[in-house]
Formats: structure tokens, C-alpha cells, sequence
């Protein structure tokens, strides 16, 4: 995809999260409240929080309004009185121990409300890895011209109560935490967002991820992809460095692609916001063990113009900046108890462009307010299904 037209789906589907999200804003009344917190050390014999920066954001309708900030007494606790807020506006705070960044709950300022509670969990950091595993893998597959293009979009859980920091590597003083193969014959590899030399390095036949884990089933989110010279009945082949829970494969109908192996399964069709689309599911897999996959009779598609393959993989794209990526094969829209989440998503994009965050405290923020947006999607009513 061309810099200029994956600028372009991007603005085109900011105006129109714009223009979902605004219908809910409502006249500004200026107010003050007093916020109240609590810094908690989840991991066992871990030490009590204090002296810690504790960085409040207040957000309105239009994105972020003011940051305050403060430390943590020796209990851990926080408090900030005369914080200016206004109708409808949320918040969260987030503080930085050991390294690592961890962010509180986004809470909604509810109007008439005179104090707010906020709960954040630290926890100690490790050098050696681990329970990490990859909750969630879905995979795009797409025809164009003479070539396969790929996306892979990964959610990553930990399950110890101890945050991965990753092992030492020959890349400066930086770790890393999960590797990510590519086949050989890979091009055009793409990240949403920072990709090697920021967030990831070139790794042993692929790359490997520097950021780190924190404890919870969906804490770290991947998102790449790549294109691969097509020929009829080829076989992909996929290792990872970690054990996969669920893992799913997706090609659009128009296409007529289909995808065989000794463990997928095909589950039919369903609707997109992109067309119809074939799904497969394939069996978990071991830390390591390897995923392979044909593809085969796919009919190309254009290559030049708006192909499926440009509007699809930056949708996709897309919609995982807001938290929702393995949501894009469901019927489109967001709950409205999102959209002060989405807004924060926005706010936090301003400030990292804008120079006033580091890459890593953009990202860790990000995944937090991401993988909230996750939780409200799972437990949203499935409707039509």
C-alpha cells in the first residue's frame, strides 16, 4: 500500500469514528472534583508502591484537556483535589514502576459526581519468561495478481503475576520478548505502528518484539503483515514462539480462495463490512509447533486500483488501533460505552505525534485502553449471529 493511500483510509476512517462518536457529546460545564487512588503490587512479596509519578489524563469530547500529576504516598495512594472536568468527560491515570508502564481503568465523570476512584495494578518484573502464550490469531489471506498477501494480527497473554521483560539481546541494552518467524520468501513487510528499529528488531529470520508483557489474558497485541509470491496449491508454513490458542483464517469470497490443511476446518462464510468472507479454524498449537496451510484456485484480483487487499488490510489495520481487530467479521459498530476509549485512543495518537509521549509509554497506553475496548466487544450481546 502506497504511503499516501494508507494515509488515506486512515483519515477517512478517523472522520468517520469522528462522526459515530460525536453524536454523544454534550454541552461543556465546567466543575471540580477531587480523584482518589490506589496503587496496588499484584506480584507475591512484591515491594508496597510508593514515591511513585502518577500522571492523570483528562479527556473530553475533543480529545485530551489537561494531565495532572502527582506521587504516591507510602501506601501507594494518590489523591488530586480541584480537577477541572467537564460533562461527559473520562479519565485514567498511569504510572511508570520498574520500567514498565500500567494504566488504570478509563472511568466516565459522571455529571453532579464530586470524587473518583481510580485502581492501579503494578507488578515485579522477570528476566525469565513466563506463561506467555498467544491467545488469539487471526490470519488474512488475499490474491493479488501474482501475489499472496498475508496479515497476521496476534493478542498475547501472560499468565504469571509477574511482568515479561524479555531476555538480553545483541541489540543495544534492549530485550525482547517474542520472536516472530517470516517465511523465506516474504516482502513488504509492514507493522501497525512503529515496526523494526522501534518497537521491533530484525531477528533470526524474522523479528522479534521489545515491549513488554504485563500479566492478563490479552496484555500484548501484534499486528503485521507481508506478501508472498503466489502459485496454485502452495503451502505456507508458520512457527511460533509461543503455544496458540485459537487460530483463525479468513479470505474473502470474491476471491475464491480456499485455504486446506491436516488440522484447519472450514466453518463457512460470513459477513464483513469488506464482503463476504471463507473462514477456517486450525487446531491450538504447541509452543513451536508449526502451522501449515495451502492455498489454492484463487481467482486475482485487480492489481491495479483499490484492490480488496489494500482496503481490507488497512481496515484491518484500522480497526486494531481502536481494539477491535479479531472483531472485523462481525456486524460493524462500537458500543457506546467505547467511544470515551476511543477518544483517549485518539488523544494518545496527538500526543506521540506531537512529541510530549516515548514510543514506549505511547504504546503500553495504548495496549491498556485497547484491550478494555476488548473486554466491552466480548461481553456485547451477539446479536444476528
Amino acid at each position: 500500500m502506497t504511503p499516501a493511500r494508507w494515509h488515506g483510509v486512515v483519515l477517512a476512517g478517523s472522520v468517520l469514528l469522528g462522526l459515530v462518536v460525536g453524536g454523544w457529546a454534550a454541552v461543556a460545564q465546567e466543575r471540580s472534583i477531587t480523584i482518589t487512588g490506589q496503587v496496588t503490587n499484584a506480584t507475591l512479596g512484591g515491594a508496597a508502591p510508593a514515591d511513585l509519578p502518577i500522571t492523570l489524563h483528562v479527556f473530553s469530547q475533543d480529545g485530551e484537556a489537561t494531565v495532572y500529576t502527582t506521587t504516591t504516598t507510602f501506601d501507594g495512594g494518590f489523591r488530586l483535589d480541584g480537577v477541572t472536568v467537564e460533562r461527559a468527560e473520562s479519565a485514567f491515570a498511569r504510572t511508570v514502576y520498574r520500567g514498565v508502564t500500567y494504566t488504570s481503568e478509563l472511568a466516565t465523570l459522571e455529571p453532579g459526581r464530586a470524587t473518583l476512584a481510580l485502581a492501579l495494578t503494578v507488578y515485579e518484573p522477570t528476566k525469565q519468561r513466563p506463561d506467555v502464550r498467544i491467545t488469539r490469531l487471526r490470519i488474512v489471506l488475499e490474491r493479488v495478481a501474482d501475489q499472496l498477501w498475508v496479515g497476521e494480527h496476534y493478542l498475547i497473554g501472560n499468565d504469571a503475576r509477574q511482568t515479561w521483560i524479555g531476555s538480553p539481546a545483541d541489540v543495544g541494552e534492549r530485550r525482547i520478548t517474542l520472536a516472530f518467524s517470516l517465511p523465506d520468501d516474504a516482502q513488504a513487510l509492514w507493522f501497525d505502528g512503529p515496526g523494526l528499529g522501534e518497537r521491533f528488531v530484525a531477528w533470526d529470520g524474522g523479528f522479534a518484539d521489545t515491549q513488554p508483557v504485563v500479566p492478563g489474558d490479552e496484555s500484548a497485541e501484534v499486528l503485521f503483515g507481508y506478501r508472498l509470491p503466489y502459485r496454485d496449491g502452495m503451502d505456507v508454513t508458520r512457527a511460533f514462539d509461543a503455544s496458540v490458542d485459537s487460530i483463525l483464517l479468513l479470505s474473502p469470497q470474491a476471491g475464491g480462495l480456499s485455504v486446506a490443511g491436516e488440522t484447519i476446518t472450514p466453518v463457512g462464510g460470513r459477513g464483513t463490512t469488506m464482503g463476504a468472507a471463507e473462514s477456517y479454524v486450525a487446531a491450538p498449537l504447541a509452543e513451536h509447533q508449526r502451522l501449515t496451510f495451502s492455498v489454492d484456485a484463487g481467482s486475482p484480483a485487480a492489481p491495479t486500483g483499490v484492490a480488496w487487499y489494500e482496503i481490507g488490510i488497512g481496515l484491518f489495520a484500522l480497526i486494531a488501533a481502536f481494539g477491535a481487530a479479531y472483531w472485523l467479521w462481525r456486524p460493524p459498530g462500537l458500543p457506546a460505552e467505547a467511544a470515551p476509549l476511543v477518544e483517549a485512543i485518539a488523544a494518545l495518537d496527538a500526543d506521540f505525534e506531537d512529541g510530549r509521549l516515548t514510543e514506549r509509554v505511547y504504546r503500553q497506553e495504548r495496549t491498556a485502553l485497547k484491550a478494555q475496548i476488548r473486554r466491552l466487544l466480548r461481553e456485547r450481546p451477539e446479536e444476528g449471529r
